[in-house]
């Protein structure tokens, strides 16, 4: 038999240091893709070289180990969206449990919701509170995902005690809120000891989140307690159970058409850009189009003049245009925003506080921004239309 090649090389079987070698090739593709994972600026383009040479590898381990060495395994990679690296997303699986779940979510929450709106008070206020409260701790768990935070728990406080002061505080008071707390946390932060540690992206995260999430939702609790009549046409026949004509003011009006003024924008929109969307509004948010936006913004305009109209505003085709036009742009605007946030974090939902529904911020960012430029619409603009001074 001299001359003829060993037996493992005549059955087709390669060496042992092949396989050995043939294994490590493959653990280090499973590292590969580990990192690409987590380097959402490479991901992309190592992605599909990645898929290329774990396949080549794994036909190479076929065809040199026919007997099917249990010890080598070939790595999967998962598609991934644009919005970051990858996750299990369990509630893209819209099933019938998941559909029932953000169904019972989205009712409970709007039940809660009106309740709070329609009694006004503290009771209004406090679940302002609590709604900023647990939506800092999401814009903190947003922002930590790219560098050192700090000051969370002042900043906590603030978010609870920002609505208190909206409604107590005299309006000059009122705006003096965000600079004293603001100029509070950055001394909070110098005197820290580990303030090494402490970056200008800590500071500026640490005062945009007192922004963001303290001091622009107070002023829905500024526009509730604007207490002039509402002037709506069945005005006496408010019922008594929910407060009788004293408790439908102008504050409680404008604050629930702002309401319906936003749904119909977000139904319109999505329901113009499932139909005819085609052109994308922008990259921030893939899913958004031109056409649904155009859709969102005519569905608020409609209601915007429906109420004008019902509470008899001055000149009210124009106010009614003007005051929706305020609401669609700034809580499109607050839903771009956020969409920024997730996108820099590599998030599809801020949080998982509503089942079926994600976090605060993802039911909640188109009101923050709307907050303020509807308080001062109605300050600014309809009052003294009206004859009315506060």
């Amino acid at each position: 038999m001299a001359g003829c090649a060993p037996f493992p090389l005549a059955a087709g079987i390669a060496p042992l240091p092949r396989v050995a070698q043939l294994k490590r090739g493959a653990r280090n593709a499973r590292q590969g893709i580990t990192r690409a994972r987590s380097a959402p600026e490479l991901r992309r383009k190592s992605i599909g070289k990645l898929r290329y040479h774990s396949r080549h590898r794994a036909a190479h381990v076929a065809s040199a180990n026919p007997g099917g060495d249990s010890d080598i395994d070939t790595p999967t990679i998962s598609s991934t969206n644009d919005a970051g690296p990858s996750k299990v997303d369990e509630t893209a699986k819209a099933g019938p449990s998941n559909r029932s779940l953000r169904i019972t979510t989205g009712l409970a929450l709007g039940a809660v919701g009106m309740i709070g709106v329609l009694a006004g008070g503290y009771i209004f206020t406090g679940l302002i509170a609590f709604t900023c409260v647990i939506g800092i701790r999401e814009f903190f768990g947003m922002v930590s995902a790219k560098g050192q935070v700090g000051g969370t728990r002042i900043i906590a406080v603030c978010c609870a005690l920002f609505p208190l002061f909206a409604q107590l505080a005299p309006y000059k008071g009122f705006r003096l809120m965000l600079p004293v707390a603001a100029m509070s946390i950055c001394t909070y932060l110098l005197l820290q000891s580990n303030n090494k540690k402490h970056t200008m992206y800590t500071f500026s995260t640490a005062i945009f989140g007192l922004f963001y999430m303290a001091y622009l939702p107070s002023f829905w609790v500024r526009l509730r307690g604007i207490s002039s009549p509402s002037g709506l046409s069945f005005q006496n026949e408010w019922p008594i159970v929910l407060g009788g004509t004293e408790q439908l003011t102008l504050g409680l009006a404008v604050l629930l058409g702002s309401i319906l003024c936003i749904i119909s924008a977000d139904s319109f929109a999505y329901i113009v850009g499932k139909a005819i969307g085609k052109t994308k509004l922008t990259a921030v948010s893939p899913n958004k189009t031109v056409e649904g936006a155009l859709g969102g913004y005519t569905g608020c305009i409609a209601v915007a003049l429906m109420m004008s109209s019902q509470m008899n505003w001055p000149y009210w085709g124009a106010t009614g245009l003007v005051f929706g036009s305020v609401i669609f742009f700034s809580s499109l605007f607050g839903d771009l925003t956020e969409s920024v946030m997730k996108r820099d974090a590599g998030i599809k939902d801020s949080g998982n506080f509503l089942p079926g529904h994600g976090g605060i911020l993802d039911r909640f960012d188109s009101y923050i921004f709307t907050a303020p430029l509807v308080y001062y619409f109605v300050r600014l603009l309809l009052l003294p239309l009206m004859g009315i001074n506060l």
